[in-house]
């Protein structure tokens, strides 16, 4: 619309802005239209607010239908220097006794002479062989190369799933050697008393000849550090070897970093970690709460009367007072892990005593409340709840949310072009009533011509 008009110095007496005043007059129905849409409009934002903190939720679900989130452990020793260890989810609180004899460690053969110059290269071409786990591996080598060259394409080998051979150059301070360490540790055959029969490095075979007249011969290379399992005892088993100091499959769900040799027994506890598994079922109430939240804070505005709302609340509170079939024990409700719901406010609490003494009687409770899945009857809520959000909020299916969302883009689309025919109307009115005005003013003037010339006339 164009801005306001007013006449300066009218003849006819009238306020010079009468048209603007007149027109304020009829913006009445357009005002009503656009406090319409203005509410509408706040109605689809506050569904659309609505709908991310559904799927908000709905994440939240999805990560807690792993049932390993239900069943965290602390892990520790009496003695972590020597002893560390890390529990899983498949642990089971437990206090075991642990003695390490042996660390395991890393088989290496080691050049028996050496060279005065890193810079002397082989006088000519040649191949150097290995046994590593039982395959013979060829490196061919050029004349030219250096030590430092034949290490690097010993490195360079294929030694396809196996984890292969380390070669380096070292330096003792008269003579640079060659040496080859096995990357896995431990022995390649043992016997039944842990000691090792067979190295993983052996038959190592070929001269490597000089051009400074020194030579580096397989059968010079001597076992610097034999390659051994570690060995342990856990709650009075012996004879418990291991090709890693990391031991991950003696008690399930434990791992344990051999760090060094215990004469004396060392204590490791495993204990179910209550406080990490109550942050992760704080984290569910927190995000349902949020959604009770927002519809309470516009339930008496753009979610009043709302039957698609009073709907979504029902089924979210119906999810969580029905009971996850086929669990093992007696605890099936949210109630009976302590999840409670405040009658006044419709919001989420958590009773930490009742929590408490559920996962005293039984830690798996709230693994079995939120992730069973049995063959008939009702899943865990962390399934049945994601289930309802996306049939909610699903944009494919017919959800109620995206039903009401096209609902209100057809109804602001209506009140768009409602408005846009009334800004017309009043633009056609403010033309008409400038035109009106302007007309009088000029008949005005001239009569009041006319007036002062017969005035003079009669003098």
């Amino acid at each position: 619309m164009v801005g306001n008009i007013s006449f300066s110095g009218m003849a006819t007496g009238l306020p010079p802005d009468l048209v603007d005043q007149l027109m304020k007059a009829q913006q009445t129905r357009l005002k009503a239209l656009q406090k319409d849409r203005d509410f509408f409009s706040n109605q689809k934002t506050q569904f659309g607010e609505l709908k991310t903190k559904m799927l908000a939720l709905q994440s939240k679900l999805e990560e807690m239908q792993d049932a390993t989130q239900f069943t965290p452990h602390t892990a520790g020793t009496s003695d972590n220097d020597k002893l560390g260890v890390s529990a899983s989810s498949e642990a089971l609180a437990a206090t075991h006794t642990v003695t390490v004899q042996r660390l395991a460690t890393h088989s290496t053969r080691m050049s028996g002479t050496g060279l005065t110059s890193n810079t002397a290269t082989l006088s000519g071409a040649t191949t150097f062989s290995f046994d590593y786990n039982g395959t013979t591996y060829n490196v061919a080598l050029a004349a030219g190369d250096s030590l430092k060259n034949v290490a690097q394409k010993i490195n360079a080998t294929d030694f396809g799933d196996e984890k292969g051979v380390s070669a380096s150059m070292l330096y003792d301070g008269t003579n640079y050697r060659l040496a080859l360490t096995a990357k896995d540790a431990g022995a390649y055959v043992r016997d039944g008393t842990g000691a090792t029969t067979t190295e993983r490095i052996s038959n190592l075979s070929g001269t490597l000849s000089f051009n400074n007249g020194q030579s580096l011969a397989s059968g010079g290379f001597s076992l610097s550090t034999s390659g051994v399992d570690a060995e342990l005892t856990v709650d009075g088993l012996s004879n418990i070897y291991s090709s890693e100091n990391t031991v991950s499959d003696v008690i399930p769900g434990v791992t344990m970093s051999l760090r060094d040799t215990a004469a004396a027994a060392i204590t490791l506890t495993i204990n179910n970690d209550t406080d990490t598994l109550k942050s992760t079922l704080q984290g569910f109430v927190d995000s349902y709460n949020e959604i009770v939240d927002h519809i309470s804070k516009n339930r008496t505005g753009v979610f009043s009367g709302e039957t698609a709302v009073r709907g979504i609340v029902n089924k979210l509170r119906e999810v969580l007072n029905t009971e996850t079939d086929g669990v093992s024990g007696s605890f099936s409700l949210l109630a009976h892990l302590g999840i409670e719901t405040t009658q006044s406010t419709g919001k989420l609490s958590i009773n930490s005593d009742r929590m408490e003494a559920t996962l005293e009687s039984d830690f798996s409770a709230a693994a079995e409340i939120f992730t069973d899945e049995p063959t008939t009857g009702n899943q865990g809520i962390a399934f049945r709840m994601a289930d309802l959000i996306d049939s909610l909020t699903d944009t494919s299916s017919g959800g109620v949310i995206e039903g009401k969302n096209t609902s209100l883009d057809s109804r602001l689309k209506m009140y768009d072009q409602r408005i846009e025919r009334e800004n017309s109307r009043l633009e056609k009115v403010r033309t008409r009533l400038t035109k009106q005005f302007a007309h009088l003013e000029q008949l005005t003037s001239s009569m009041n011509s006319t007036q002062s010339s017969l005035a003079a006339m009669l003098r």
